[in-house]
């Protein structure tokens, strides 16, 4: 069971620049264990951040924080697909 935190809204940007960071990460990955260890990280990070909310957040927060986690969930997808390509190759 999982509980909504409130946090302060510069607290909330921070949460989706890390989303974003981790994006950026998954196209450094170069091998199936990168790729493996990335996608570990990134569902770690993404229950975090999902769990959060901010009432003072503006639309733009909000909107930046929704493509965030829509980016980090498309990549989660294709992560798979990822590491099998890689292991084929090796």
């Amino acid at each position: 069971m999982s509980s909504t935190k409130t946090v302060p809204v510069a607290d909330y940007r921070r949460a989706f620049d890390r989303l974003f960071r981790k994006v950026n990460d998954y196209h450094a990955c170069c091998s199936a264990d990168e790729v493996t260890n990335w996608k570990e990280v990134a569902q770690r990070v993404l229950a975090e951040v999902s769990n959060i909310s901010c009432s003072r957040a503006k639309p733009d927060d909000l909107e930046n924080m929704a493509k965030a986690i829509g980016k980090i969930q498309g990549y989660l997808a294709a992560a798979d697909a990822r590491i099998k390509a890689y292991s084929r190759e090796a």
